[in-house]
Protein backbone atom coordinates (compact mmCIF):
# COMPACT_ATOMS: atom_id res chain seq x y z
CA UNK A 1 0.00 0.00 0.00
CA UNK A 2 1.27 3.42 -0.67
CA UNK A 3 1.05 6.29 1.52
CA UNK A 4 0.18 10.28 0.42
CA UNK A 5 0.26 12.84 3.06
CA UNK A 6 -1.49 15.75 2.06
CA UNK A 7 -1.92 19.47 3.82
CA UNK A 8 -5.38 21.50 3.81
CA UNK A 9 -6.86 24.41 4.50
CA UNK A 10 -10.62 23.52 5.24
CA UNK A 11 -12.28 20.05 5.96
CA UNK A 12 -14.74 20.62 3.55
CA UNK A 13 -11.93 20.71 0.45
CA UNK A 14 -10.32 17.50 1.99
CA UNK A 15 -13.21 15.93 2.04
CA UNK A 16 -13.86 17.24 -1.85
CA UNK A 17 -10.26 15.31 -2.86
CA UNK A 18 -11.65 12.44 -1.03
CA UNK A 19 -14.38 12.09 -2.97
CA UNK A 20 -12.97 12.33 -6.06
CA UNK A 21 -10.04 9.90 -5.20
CA UNK A 22 -12.15 7.05 -4.07
CA UNK A 23 -13.99 7.49 -7.51
CA UNK A 24 -10.85 5.77 -8.51
CA UNK A 25 -8.84 4.19 -5.91
CA UNK A 26 -9.44 2.34 -2.51
CA UNK A 27 -8.63 4.40 0.21
CA UNK A 28 -7.66 4.70 3.96
CA UNK A 29 -7.26 7.74 5.68
CA UNK A 30 -5.67 8.56 9.07
CA UNK A 31 -7.21 12.03 9.90
CA UNK A 32 -4.51 12.56 12.81
CA UNK A 33 -1.60 11.42 9.98
CA UNK A 34 0.29 9.12 12.89
CA UNK A 35 1.40 6.76 10.31
CA UNK A 36 3.18 7.27 7.06
CA UNK A 37 4.91 5.27 4.72
CA UNK A 38 5.36 2.88 8.30
CA UNK A 39 6.56 5.48 9.90
CA UNK A 40 5.12 6.46 13.20
CA UNK A 41 4.41 9.73 13.41
CA UNK A 42 3.62 11.45 16.85
CA UNK A 43 2.55 15.04 16.36
CA UNK A 44 3.01 17.51 19.25
CA UNK A 45 1.86 20.66 18.26
CA UNK A 46 2.29 22.49 21.38
CA UNK A 47 6.11 22.14 21.89
CA UNK A 48 6.25 22.31 17.59
CA UNK A 49 7.97 18.58 17.32
CA UNK A 50 7.20 15.97 16.02
CA UNK A 51 8.85 12.13 17.53
CA UNK A 52 9.34 9.71 14.44
CA UNK A 53 9.69 5.87 15.24
CA UNK A 54 9.36 2.39 13.02
CA UNK A 55 8.44 -0.07 16.05
CA UNK A 56 9.81 -3.64 15.04
CA UNK A 57 11.78 -2.30 12.33
CA UNK A 58 15.03 -4.25 13.00
CA UNK A 59 13.40 -7.13 14.17
CA UNK A 60 11.44 -7.40 10.88
CA UNK A 61 14.78 -6.92 8.92
CA UNK A 62 16.74 -9.39 11.29
CA UNK A 63 14.03 -11.84 9.96
CA UNK A 64 14.23 -11.00 6.36
CA UNK A 65 17.50 -11.18 6.35
CA UNK A 66 18.03 -14.40 8.08
CA UNK A 67 15.31 -16.03 5.69
CA UNK A 68 17.72 -15.19 2.62
CA UNK A 69 20.75 -16.65 4.03
CA UNK A 70 18.73 -19.87 3.69
CA UNK A 71 18.48 -20.16 0.71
Amino acid sequence: MNSVGIKYSGKEHADHLLQVLRGHYMLEVDWNGALYCGITLNWNYKDKYIDISMPNYAQKQLLRYRRRESH
